[in-house]
């Protein structure tokens, strides 16, 4: 029991370190943040899935408004810049959201 607690959370620490240094790096790009969002998902237990990963993204921005209540402002920065990142993936889009974005583009 104790030795996949300790996967689990080197798992969530590898993801962090991860994100840091996307972040650092200024690594904005939907590859980047498609393959954070699998990672993130796969160590949660979430199907890649846009309407499970549009749970998980509001479930983070819960976090980031409770980390504003608490005046956490490391933590609220982080999950701030977690949330624009893991927004531009792929799977964090809905149908009707790429469909309504394609037509604007092409009108």
């Amino acid at each position: 029991m104790q030795r996949v607690e300790f996967e689990a959370s080197q798992s969530q620490l590898e993801i962090v370190d991860k994100l840091n240094q996307g972040l650092r790096d200024q690594n904005h790009d939907q590859a980047f943040a498609n393959d954070m969002l699998e990672l993130i998902a796969r160590a949660v237990g979430v199907p890649v899935e846009p309407s499970e990963i549009g749970k998980e993204l509001a479930s983070i921005r819960k976090e980031k408004e409770e980390a504003a209540n608490n005046k956490e402002r490391a933590e609220f920065y982080f999950l701030e810049q977690i949330i624009k990142l893991l927004s531009r993936a792929d799977a964090a889009r809905d149908y009707e959201e790429v469909k309504n974005q394609y037509f604007e583009r092409v009108q």
